[in-house]
Formats: C-alpha cells, structure tokens, sequence
C-alpha cells in the first residue's frame, strides 16, 4: 500500500477560444474603451496620474452627483486620460465588438436625448463583460482547477456507466415515475409554459435521483471515517491545482453566440477568453493509500484511468457537436487526433468554460437519463445550442499527462 500521494504532470493547450469566467463582469465604470482595445483600469495609477496632471478635481466633480445617467461623460473622460499605464490589463477586442463599441456611447446619449430610459438601461447592461480567471499579482489568466475537476468526475460517472457500474433501468425507471407523478411523460420535451404548477415535486425527485447517480463516485467508509456525503466524495482524494500559463498568453473580448441545430444564431453577450494555442501547466494528484484503505470504489483510481474516461468522453460530445453543427471542422489536427485515439495514448480532448455547462449534467453513455434545463427554460433531454466564437464550439483544449 502506497503511503505517498501521486502526483502527474499535466499540460492543457488551448484550441478554441476558452472562457472560464469568475462570475463577475467588467462594467462601463471599470474600463476604457480605445479603438481594438479594452483597458481594465487600474484606480491607483489613474488617481496618481490625475493628481500630477491636475486633473483630479475634474474627476471628483464627475463622481459627486453620479448617476447611470452619466455613464457617457465618464467614458468620455476615460478616453481622454486612460492609457495603457493606467490599465490592470488590456485586452484585444475582437473586430465585431470593437465595432460594436464604437456607437455604443452615441447610442446612449441619443437615448438619453430621447428619454427612452428602458432602453439606455439595456443598452447599459448589454455592455457588460464576463471576466476571465486571472492571477492577480501578473495578470495573466489561469485556468481554475475546479473546472478540470468537474470535467474529470463527469467523466469517470459516465465511464461507470458505460462500464456496466450503473443500473441504467433502474434510474430509467425512477425518473420515468418522478415525471408520472406531476403529470408529464419522461423523455419529452415541455417548454416552461407546459410545466404543472407542482414543478417543484419533480425538481426534487430529480435532485434525489441524480445525487443517488452521483453516489456512484462516492466511497463506503470505514466507521473511523466520518459518514457525510462531503467526507465520503471520493474526488476528495484527487487534487487538480489551478493551470499556469507556460510562455505568453493573451486573453480578447469576444461575443458568445450560440448556435441552435437549425442553424440560428443569436448573440448572447461579451466574454473574455483565452487565445487559441496558449499552454498551460498543473498536477493532479491521488491519495492511493486513503481510496484503499478505506473506500470501496466501482473503479481503480489512477492516472491512466482519468485520461481514458476523459478521452471516452469527450470524443462522444466531439461527435456530437459536429453532428449537431454539421461537420464543423475539428477543433484538432489530424495527427492529434490520430495520437489521443490510441489506446495507451497520454492525449485526451477536454471542453471547459462556457459551453460546457450543459453537456457536464449529461450522462452520454445513456441518453435516457438526460435531464436539461428548469422550470424557467423548460425541459429537454439534450442541449439545443452550442457556444460558439469565431464560428467554433468553444473551450476545447488537448490534455497531456507528461
């Protein structure tokens, strides 16, 4: 019995534009906007340089009586004092929404002119940009290893069930009656106006249900082991650290767009991502001696495992983004492809950020278990959009154990 935590080497390069947001937003308050670029302004040295320009009183007298109605006479200042010394980062815009800036403020104040106030409101918060992972102290981004996590459990649920580990029938059978019971018919498809009044019994059934599948990945403890579902998660007993950038990397301002299988496409909003072909470093590390001793697993936790079931996949939702999109191009190159599809291959594809959110509550290797969407969206048994930038899915990356 091992007495030593394993660690491996892992490097993800990045393919697609990748987006992994913090769940905060860069505002019109926050950022300058200059031609191709977009500065995230740094206060410190922007108090600094109105001080030794004498400006600074002009600025306080713009922020004394403040209101969203004078969001364009700030961006009007901004752009005339902001630099790229007074930036935390600058970020590349892309040419649509460079564009899209550039009659952002007239639009604004025409509306304002007008006093059409609900759609300033709108046209204020449609500027937002969903902000990237970045390191604080160098401004690089940086991919979360909690987003790799998610990744690698989705994968070895969706291994188990392909491996026979799962009852696929008998969680067929409890969401099939969990549907009955409010009146609705499981697999199906119901928009949010079609769902009962007592749409919260089946939202409970469900959570219950896809907790029991979760299970699966959680480990039988010895009694000197404390029994709560968070102490029995067996990825507790895998590490994944946050991934570092090795060499340059750049992060631009793009618009998400999401693409449905008829081919429409809607704007959804603005997101900073990661460049393709940037490359980033971490570990993921096992506690052996902790899953032996005192788990029971349906699996053999390892480093060869995890590639494998990230390999199986993500292959499949690869096949069916293509599918769905028809036969976009892959996001890999032939002789990537050709390495990662061999058996002992270290290669396997992975998508993170936006637009994996869906596909990461989708049990692939059964899609009768499928359950997509809520009460305010509706439910469905499969994703009906894909994200896209530049006309690709995003957030795929290729992971090498080294």
């Amino acid at each position: 019995m091992r007495s030593e935590p394993v660690s491996i080497k892992v490097r993800l390069k990045v393919k697609t534009p990748t987006a992994i947001g913090t769940g905060e937003s860069y505002t019109l308050f926050s950022y300058a906007v200059k031609e191709r670029e977009l500065l995230v302004i740094n206060f410190k040295k922007l108090i600094e340089k109105l001080k030794s320009t004498g400006r600074l009183g002009e600025f306080k007298e713009l922020l004394k009586r403040f209101t969203p109605f004078d969001v364009v006479k700030l961006q009007n200042f901004y752009s005339r004092v902001v630099g790229r010394d007074e930036a935390i980062a600058v970020l590349k815009l892309e040419p649509e929404v460079a564009e899209y800036f550039k009659g952002k403020f007239a639009r604004l104040a025409e509306l304002l002119r007008g006093r059409n106030f609900k759609e300033y409101f709108e046209e204020l918060g449609a500027a937002e940009v969903r902000e990237a992972f970045k390191n604080p102290l160098t401004g690089k981004a940086y991919i979360p290893g909690s987003s790799l996590k998610g990744a690698i459990r989705t994968s070895l649920l969706n291994y188990l069930i392909k491996k026979g580990k799962i009852d696929k029938e008998k969680f067929i059978g409890e969401l099939q009656r969990a549907f009955n019971q409010v009146g609705l018919h499981w697999p199906g498809v119901y928009s949010r106006e079609e769902l009962p009044t007592n749409f919260g019994e089946l939202e409970k059934a469900l959570k219950r249900i896809f907790n029991e599948i979760d299970s699966h990945l959680l480990c039988d403890f010895l009694t000197a082991v404390d029994s709560s579902d968070f102490g029995r998660d067996l990825m507790r007993f895998v590490k994944v650290s946050d991934f570092s950038p090795t060499g340059e990397v750049s992060t631009s301002v793009g618009r998400l767009r999401r693409v449905s299988r008829k081919g429409k496409e809607n704007a959804f909003g603005f997101v900073e991502f990661v460049e393709p072909g940037a490359l980033f470093e971490g570990t993921i590390t096992f506690y052996p001696e902790f899953i032996e001793k005192y788990a029971e697993c349906p699996l053999k936790v390892n480093p060869q495992l995890v590639v494998k079931a990230l390999r199986s996949e993500y292959s499949k939702v690869l096949r069916w983004e293509r599918d769905f999109l028809g036969k976009s191009p892959l996001p890999f190159t032939k002789e990537e492809v050709k390495l990662y599809q061999r058996e002992n291959s270290p290669l396997a594809p992975i998508k993170l950020g936006f637009g994996a959110g869906a596909l990461s509550k989708t049990f692939s290797d059964a899609p009768e278990l499928r359950v997509i969407g809520n009460r305010h969206t509706g439910i469905r048994p499969e994703p009906t959009e894909i994200s896209v930038m530049r006309g690709r899915p995003m957030g795929w990356c290729l992971l090498e154990v080294c």
